[in-house]
């Protein structure tokens, strides 16, 4: 994302409408699921039709939506086994198992 948010401060006057429609529609991923359904569309189309970027709209695709899915079970509250954070309980023990 950093790095898309570089590309259009530095280079958004410049770039073509359609490149920077493009640009947009993926920054705008981040936070709405409809920029999502443009990145499974162009994931399908690698199996169907000709490729042009190599692929890698689906691990895009997978990254978004894990992450929209962490952040509706920490909005609804229940605990996510599959969450990346560490309580504090669980980094005691682990600094303990270490240190034998």
């Amino acid at each position: 994302m950093q790095f898309a948010t570089i590309l259009r401060l530095r280079c958004g006057y410049s770039m073509a409408p359609a490149r920077r429609r493009a640009l947009e529609r993926f920054l705008r991923a981040d936070r709405s699921p409809a920029p999502q359904a443009w990145l499974a569309a162009r994931a399908a189309r690698e199996f169907v039709g000709k490729p042009q970027t190599l692929g890698p709209e689906l691990g895009l695709l997978f990254g978004f939506t894990w992450r929209h899915a962490v952040a509706a079970s920490v909005r609804t509250g229940e605990s996510s086994r599959y969450d990346a954070d560490v309580d504090a309980e669980s980094a005691r023990r682990h600094a303990a198992r270490c240190r034998r």
